[in-house]
């Protein structure tokens, strides 16, 4: 069986031209992606991208226990961000939620964990802010939807459930 590469963007939108016109900083939840992410080159941006995750590094499960991969700049839970409303320019998240049965992670599980963090991406990030999500279910899309954000960007291949999503805030038109 053959996978598919499906993949949408929005009518002239450019991710690297829209990250620029926002205003806030930039952070990235449950960082380092060591691996860079598919979309977007986070090692060439125009601001700097603030790597944030629960631990004091990426956890990865090794014969013998947790390894904790790369360096964070702030340790902060995505759930509950301390970042007042409207402040962020972009949010970078990267597969985020595969907790494992691994009982490092039990602390950490939360069944509605990646709808949390949409909610509250929505409130941190400005109006016309970015959520790129490499990682990405329908559900998120739906929710993410269902609360206010608009699709710019998607893509993937057909065999596997994760895809790549870029949201927009939608700006708020004051009559």
């Amino acid at each position: 069986m053959f996978a598919v590469l499906e993949k949408w963007q929005k009518e002239g939108f450019n991710l690297e031209e829209r990250l620029k016109r926002t205003k806030g900083p930039f952070i990235e939840i449950g960082g380092p992606t060591l691996g860079d992410y598919d979309m977007v080159d986070i090692e060439n941006l125009e601001r700097k991208l603030h790597v944030s995750n629960l631990c004091q590094g990426a956890p990865k499960i090794r014969e013998g226990g947790i390894l904790l991969e790369g360096k964070v700049d702030f340790q902060a839970d995505g759930r509950m961000l301390p970042f007042r409303d409207n402040s962020l320019g972009a949010m970078f998240v990267s597969c985020l939620g595969n907790i494992k049965t691994h009982p490092y992670f039990k602390k950490y599980y939360d069944e509605c964990l990646r709808e949390k963090i949409i909610r509250d991406s929505f409130r941190a990030l400005e109006q016309g802010g970015l959520l790129v999500w490499q990682g990405c279910k329908n559900q998120d899309v739906e929710f993410a939807e269902n609360i206010g954000f608009k699709v710019l960007q998607y893509s993937g291949l057909s065999n596997i459930p994760y895809f790549y999503c870029v949201f927009e805030k939608q700006i708020l038109i004051k009559n």
